[in-house]
């Protein structure tokens, strides 16, 4: 599923084109995000604003990133979750929130290089698979 590259002391991990199961990721992203988009366009009913949840659980990410403060901004849930460099929640995040967004915080708020070059590739990723998606929809 990956390859590798290493540039000096890091090693760095990207999709392999001619891996066979690299399709049902991309499945998987467009899913993720088609998911995230029809749940953000959907009414909110009276009941689900009465309740206040996390937005981690609203997210539906992998951790309460915003166990600590439930009012936790937007751009600080954006940069704690990517942090974490879990694919699914990058994913997730991108779906919710629009990938520009996303990826204008994170690279004003990201400064570790390996971190920064690991979410980079995430963002890539997402990216090719959301125009493959949307060639898709168009045909």
């Amino acid at each position: 599923m990956l390859r590798e590259e290493r540039q000096g002391r890091l090693r760095l991990f990207c999709a392999n084109a001619d891996a066979p199961l690299l399709p049902s990721l991309k499945k998987l992203t467009r899913a993720i995000i088609e998911l995230e988009s029809s749940e953000q366009k959907a009414p909110k009913t009276a009941s689900a604003r009465s309740t206040r949840s996390a937005k981690s659980q609203r997210l539906g990410l992998s951790a309460p990133f915003d166990w600590s403060n439930p009012e936790i901004s937007d751009e600080a849930l954006i940069v704690k979750t990517a942090a974490s460099l879990r694919f699914e929640d990058v994913v997730r995040l991108c779906g919710h929130y629009g990938l520009p967004r996303v990826r204008k915080m994170l690279e004003a708020r990201i400064v570790d290089p390996l971190t920064r070059t690991i979410l980079t590739r995430q963002l890539r990723n997402i990216e090719a698979a959301m125009t493959e998606s949307h060639h898709g929809h168009a045909a």
